[in-house]
């Protein structure tokens, strides 16, 4: 109950923020000491937890940052805009915010297929964009305003089949996604490069609708029949769950696999235990030793009384990028905020530490973790290849 109250009380200061600071006025940033920030999140709707997640991440940079004494001598202020679930929310609310001149910068959204919708639009502006999917089809379009605060899923894809070939010298893996940008994404790296590096095939490579799926069995008798002897799952948070107590209701009896996403604490509790002994490369773990990362959880668990989820994790080190931003360019004019962005290097956030490269993706580093007990292990931390 707690957790649902949180993300309620995050949803009403989003909408009374929007409220007070639509007005498309003023020059960027806010004329009236407040700095202003627009966040872009799916806050209704099938996935409106991440949303509300990623509010709670924010909303705990912004009350730090204030708390000692905010930027510039400004206090900071997040406008929050709800983009729904679908393309055309996002689109509506992207340029909601990019019309409203108080804004300096934006954060969000969660799911890469959001931002990929959103791309042709923010082409045509000069204002930094924080987004916080993985998904390779962002970074290919190379626009110079977008960046994103994960390593790619084509990065992430070569990581995981190193893991599993290098770690547990895996021949036949199956390997089960979801049709969407997120799943289709990383799926396909994982596979083109088991193949490419290790000469591996898939035994099996099988899609599932990420919508409307409940049911894995028709999915787990291909994957038996297969004769895999590793099963590597991209999913999200709904379906994430349900494949997990499938593998463990089918016995299956390869090293599992799964994307960052499965590896949060909200997944784990669902699962029921079926989490125990999945490993991931992931982005984050409630577990991690950094300075940056430990405090986040110790601060987070006081103040919302869980540990904080990946999505809150994303939203709050991308605010730092930000907050980073505006420091190294002294100001709130968007073109400067966004010329800044080339000075950052090893700045700590939770999950990683974050430094400017080419490729707009900034995260220096990524975890190798086991789900342990109900809790993700950190075995290694893997620095970024270079």
């Amino acid at each position: 109950m707690k957790r649902t109250v949180i993300g309620l009380l995050a949803t009403a200061v989003s909408m009374s923020l929007l409220v007070g600071c639509s007005s498309g006025s003023g020059s960027a940033g806010g004329g009236s000491g407040t700095i202003k920030i627009g966040l872009n999140y799916e806050l209704s709707g099938a996935v409106a937890t991440y949303g509300q997640d990623s509010v709670d991440g924010v909303q705990m940079a912004v009350d730090e940052i204030n708390a000692a004494g905010g930027l510039l001598g400004k206090k900071v202020e997040f406008v929050y805009v709800d983009q729904g679930e679908d393309q055309q929310g996002a689109i509506n609310a992207t340029m909601k915010l990019l019309n409203d001149d108080s804004i300096c910068a934006i954060v969000g959204p969660n799911a890469s297929v959001n931002t990929v919708a959103v791309i042709g639009t923010l082409r045509d502006h000069e204002i930094l964009y924080m987004a916080n999917g993985s998904s390779y089809n962002i970074a290919k379009e190379k626009v110079p305003t977008v960046y994103q605060i994960r390593i790619t899923d084509d990065l992430m894809g070569a990581l995981m089949a190193k893991a599993m070939v290098e770690r547990f010298n895996v021949k036949a893996p199956a390997i089960l996604y979801g049709n969407d940008t997120f799943g289709e994404g990383l799926g396909n790296s994982v596979k083109d490069a088991l193949k490419k590096t290790y000469n591996i095939d898939t035994a099996s490579f099988i899609n599932f609708d990420p919508t409307n799926e409940r049911n894995f069995t028709p999915h787990f008798t291909q994957i038996l029949n297969s004769k895999a002897d590793s099963l590597m799952v991209i999913a999200g948070q709904i379906q994430g769950p349900l494949i997990m107590q499938q593998a463990q209701k089918v016995e299956f009896a390869g090293p599992k696999f799964c994307a960052s996403s499965l590896m949060s604490a909200d997944v784990i509790e669902m699962a029921q235990g079926a989490a125990n002994g999945w490993f991931s490369i992931a982005d984050w773990s409630t577990e991690i030793q950094t300075t940056e990362g430990k405090r986040l959880v110790e601060n987070y668990k006081a103040k919302a009384g869980r540990l904080p989820n990946v999505y809150a994790v994303y939203a709050y080190d991308a605010s730092q990028v930000v907050f980073e931003a505006i420091r190294i360019a002294n100001s709130v004019n968007r073109k400067d905020i966004l010329g800044a962005m080339d000075k950052i290097k090893g700045l700590p956030v939770s999950m990683s530490t974050m430094t400017w490269r080419e490729s707009h993706s900034l995260a220096d580093s990524i975890l190798f973790v086991e789900c342990q007990n109900g809790i993700p292990v950190v075995l290694d931390n893997i620095k970024r290849p270079q």
